[in-house]
């Protein structure tokens, strides 16, 4: 039914609350348009970052960094893997993302690809978005990256080390969703007996890298 009152409000771009119950129509913007422009911001904000991602090649296989550009952090580093195609096809698994890359992530990925030919890895980088992580995961990462090259700890040390001695397998369950291994190196942690533990590379992984490790100590 045509009524006159609302299409005055809609030639004006206005809507009044009472129009708006009238017309029944369900409008966010009741009061002006501003209100439909901050949704508009708003449903942008609540979209999905578009990730990014590179792939570069190591000693030990094909690896690859996630990253977000807006602000630029790294979200996620993936180990090395024989079969690109296999770990292009787990980067796809986290959700869109188109390749790409900054400076600021070729040189990450250059320090990566250095630690596996033998060199020391730089101190953990600030672009790690640490965000979806517990203060208590912080600090249990912050404290196995003071972990060098060369050494291990066990699960209990590191536990003892952030002041919860009993907190042994919260270190393990953290350690084994640690987003940025190499950069982070959970590798270095094993258990009690010696073992290497888990690891989110596959044991044999593991035990390369600390293999590398020594040999690299030793000059060898």
């Amino acid at each position: 039914m045509w009524m006159p009152g609302i299409w005055a409000a809609r030639q004006e771009g206005v809507f009044t609350r009472t129009e708006t119950l009238q017309t029944g129509i369900l409008d966010l913007s009741a009061e002006n348009l501003r209100g439909s422009r901050a949704l508009h911001e708003k449903d942008r904000l609540m979209q999905p970052l578009l990730m990014h991602y590179h792939l570069f090649p190591t000693r030990f296989g094909c690896a690859a960094v996630l990253f977000e550009t807006a602000p630029l952090l790294v979200k996620r580093i993936f180990l090395p893997h024989p079969r690109r195609n296999i770990l292009k096809g787990r980067i796809q698994h986290t959700g869109p993302a188109n390749a790409g890359h900054t400076q600021e992530i070729l040189s990450l990925c250059r320090d990566i690809q250095a630690y596996f030919d033998g060199a020391p890895i730089r101190p953990p980088c600030k672009l790690l978005d640490l965000r979806g992580l517990s203060p208590l995961q912080r600090v249990v990462l912050k404290t196995v990256a003071t972990v060098s090259r060369g050494t291990k700890r066990t699960y209990g040390q590191i536990a003892a080390q952030i002041g919860r001695p009993r907190a042994c397998r919260f270190v393990g369950t953290t350690l084994a969703g640690n987003p940025f291994p190499v950069v982070i190196p959970c590798h270095r942690i094993v258990r009690a007996d010696g073992s290497t533990g888990g690891f989110s590379g596959g044991p044999e992984l593991k035990r390369r890298m600390l293999a590398l490790e020594e040999r690299s100590q030793r000059g060898v």
